[in-house]
């Protein structure tokens, strides 16, 4: 057998040897520690102490790596025929596990391997990569590496134990906290864009989705409006957005591109029907397809929410006749005052053609019944008129001339013959009997002045009076002279009080045995009257407080009788 032995390098170093073997497999080193049966209470027991805190001292010069104690790693290999042969576990330093509780021990906390302070480093760098590794009892294991870091960081763990579904979220300098997962990875599938919802929950949503073989981004909505913002922070000059939008058939698409190096085109429309784009510091609106109009809407995409339309044929319309009359509005320089321009309320639809140049001094827009319209001389439309009342009317040739106003008490009318083709001048004039046709007729009548009467037509329009008893009394009419006393007669129902002077006195009694319903309106004429007084016949009365006393200039009163009660009413 052969044997162990221990010697010495130099003054400093002790070195175990182990022989060679070649055919039995033999430990360099082994330490037997005995059992302690009856140690004193609460007296640690260590079996292997290596008293490694003393002081290591150099003169001078930096160091690569100083470590107290090396464990070098050995090399394992076969050399047997055959295929190479493996071992499942290969390990440098191997631990079997933790304390074992014996009878009556509890342990508060056990481990196999124990690091009491400082930092443990995994790794020498460079390709070294440092890697831990826990088994579970299946045999399988998680390892932990660095990485390819490229400066030094910590992670700090929390402080205790997370809720389930949470997570360890960085705050930025590597302090670790649980923080609520919420579910949202299980929510992100395949082509499903991530983003932060209540509680700053990581989720996912059919609505957003990616498709990274193309490159595209697809945002959907059931809403009657989706919305999407697009934005390029690129300050290139090749720098371009393009953005596609499609119905719920995928038809009918929408394409919005910026691009600076060339023109910024907005395409809208299936086949690139319209389009708006920044060209050379400009903004183009307009239609890419021949015959098509541009129109602006205000309120939704009803037809009634047209506001103004640009016609394929260059045409302006602007407003909507069952909404509003179209119309500019043109601001001052402050924005303080503004000119509209407005339709209307036409009733039918006309053109203006503006001339081909500009007009002279003092001309105006003559219109020349079809539209178009020309410059004309102003002539006397500076305002002729001097003083109060004067009227124009149209001269020779068709000049503003001043008519002066009628300045006489005697009202007066404005008169004007012609020759059936020439007009002449108007003129201010009184009205004769002549002037009116059937005025001197007319001029023949009188009222009756005592009597009962009642004005027929003949049937060609001329009027007369005749007795009441005709029974043809479609107005049954009594007129009475100033200062008297009359009693209305029967079948009368129109009174009229003539006096030929202000204020005279007039005595009205009402018929006797008026039948019922029976009505009778009192007209005061041209004057007024100031002491009238209405009596009732025999056995009739009126309700208190309705029988007049007086009648102004073109008064009236109406009465009705009611026979039940033997009353007089008033209606006016």
């Amino acid at each position: 057998m052969a044997h162990r032995f221990l010697s010495g390098i130099d003054a400093t170093t002790a070195v175990i040897h182990q022989p060679a073997y070649n055919s039995v497999a033999g430990k360099a080193f082994e330490v037997v520690c005995g059992a302690h049966l009856s140690l004193p209470d609460s007296t640690e027991a260590s079996d292997i102490v290596l008293g490694l805190n003393r002081t290591v001292q150099w003169e001078n010069g930096d160091l690569t790596v100083q470590r107290a104690v090396v464990v070098r790693a050995p090399t394992y290999a076969f050399f047997g025929p055959g295929t190479s042969s493996s071992i499942d576990v290969a390990a440098t330093v191997a631990i079997e596990g933790p304390p074992i509780e014996g009878p009556n021990a509890d342990f508060l906390e056990a481990y196999a391997f124990w690091i009491q302070s400082g930092t443990l480093a995994l790794g020498t760098g460079g390709t070294n990569h440092g890697s831990l590794r826990v088994n579970s009892s299946s045999g399988y294991g998680v390892t932990i590496t660095s990485g390819h870091t490229t400066n030094d960081y910590t992670l700090t763990l929390p402080i205790a134990q997370g809720g389930a579904a949470t997570f360890l979220q960085n705050d930025g300098s590597g302090v670790l906290s649980w923080a609520a997962g919420g579910g949202g990875a299980a929510s992100l599938t395949s082509t499903y864009v991530g983003f932060g919802s209540v509680g700053n929950v990581l989720s996912g949503s059919s609505n957003l989705t990616w498709n990274n073989t193309d490159g595209i981004l697809t945002a959907t909505g059931s809403s009657d409006s989706v919305s999407a913002t697009v934005i390029n922070n690129s300050d290139g000059i090749g720098a371009y957005t393009t953005f596609t939008a499609q119905n719920d058939s995928a038809t009918g698409q929408t394409v919005l591109g910026i691009n600076s190096t060339t023109y910024s085109v907005f395409d809208f429309g299936g086949a690139g029907d319209s389009f708006l784009y920044a060209w050379t510091g400009h903004l183009y609106v307009g239609t890419r397809v021949a015959n098509k109009d541009l129109v602006f809407l205000v309120g939704g995409p009803a037809a009634s929410a047209e506001r103004m339309r640009i016609a394929a044929d260059g045409t302006i319309s602007v407003g909507l006749s069952s909404i509003k009359n179209g119309g500019f509005v043109f601001n001052n320089a402050t924005n303080t005052n503004t000119v509209t321009l407005s339709s209307g309320a036409v009733s039918t639809s006309y053109a203006l053609v503006l001339p081909l140049a500009q007009g002279g001094a003092a001309t105006f827009l003559q219109n020349d019944g079809s539209g178009v319209l020309s410059w004309a001389s102003g002539g006397g439309m500076s305002n002729p008129m001097t003083l109060l009342g004067d009227i124009i009317y149209g001269g020779s040739a068709g000049v503003a001339t001043p008519l002066a106003g009628n300045i006489t008490t005697t009202k007066k009318f404005l008169t004007q013959t012609g020759t059936s083709s020439v007009s002449a001048a108007p003129s201010w004039g009184t009205i004769s009997s002549t002037d009116v046709s059937g005025l001197t007729a007319w001029a023949t009548k009188a009222y009756p002045t005592d009597a009962a009467g009642v004005l027929t037509n003949n049937g060609s329009g001329t009027l007369s009076w005749a007795a009441a008893s005709s029974g043809n009394d479609t107005i049954s009419l009594q007129a009475c002279a100033e200062g008297g006393s009359y009693t209305i007669a029967a079948g009368v129902n129109l009174v009229i009080l003539e006096p030929t002077s202000t204020r005279n006195q007039f005595t009205l009694i009402m018929p006797a045995a008026p039948a019922d319903g029976s009505s009778i309106t009192i007209l005061g004429g041209n004057f007024g009257v100031d002491n009238l007084t209405l009596s009732p016949n025999s056995g009739q009365s009126f309700v208190t407080g309705t029988a007049i006393t007086t009648m102004g200039v073109g008064g009236r009163a109406a009465y009705e009788y009611k026979s039940s009660t033997a009353r007089w009413y008033r209606r006016v």
